[in-house]
């Protein structure tokens, strides 16, 4: 999608042209594009791992879901096209006191929410219990080392990154502590 990799993926709102950059980054082409098209930079999978592709596609479905209506006022109110939605590999988030960008405003929800989308709370409740009975969590001393095996065995189920996993489990109240 980008010569840097500057960006994991992006999402059409209205057709368009889109460019892109060959595996090694060498040369570009351009290409139309249909409203609701999701790009996912090849390099996500080989710089990152499958995982981080799942969650960059939940992340643009996002997108799609929520900000869609918000392109298209965009484009009645002020004529402007909002072509895509580009997911930048390296989000920044202003401190407490700073203001908000419209991309970040954006980006911030996109981001917590795909993980979630792939690991729904329900299931993953269900999939620890399992494991929780598997390991005889317990009865057990050292309770991170059965979460490093929880996040693993979660990371295979879910096909998620391990990342992923261990945070997801951590907002959910599975992060060894008692």
């Amino acid at each position: 999608i980008t010569d840097d990799f500057s960006v994991f993926g992006e999402i059409y709102f209205t057709a368009g042209k889109a460019t892109i950059y060959d595996l090694f980054k060498i040369s570009s082409d351009t290409i139309n594009v249909k409203r609701g098209t999701i790009l996912v930079d090849a390099f996500t999978f080989w710089e990152r791992n499958l995982g981080c592709v799942k969650n960059t596609i939940a992340h643009e479905v996002y997108h799609w879901y929520k900000h869609r209506m918000y392109a298209a006022i965009k484009h009645l109110l002020y004529g402007k096209d909002f072509v895509a939605c580009r997911c930048p590999s390296s989000m920044v988030y202003p401190k407490h006191e700073e203001e908000w960008t419209e991309v970040q405003r954006m980006e911030w929800p996109a981001n917590n929410i795909a993980p979630r989308i792939l690991m729904p709370l329900y299931t993953l409740r269900m999939k620890v219990g399992e494991l929780l009975t598997k390991y005889d969590y317990s009865k057990r001393p050292i309770k991170t080392a059965l979460l490093t095996c929880f996040s693993r065995e979660i990371t295979v189920f879910y096909g998620v990154s391990r990342q992923s996993a261990f945070i997801r489990m951590d907002e959910t109240g599975y992060n060894g502590e008692a």
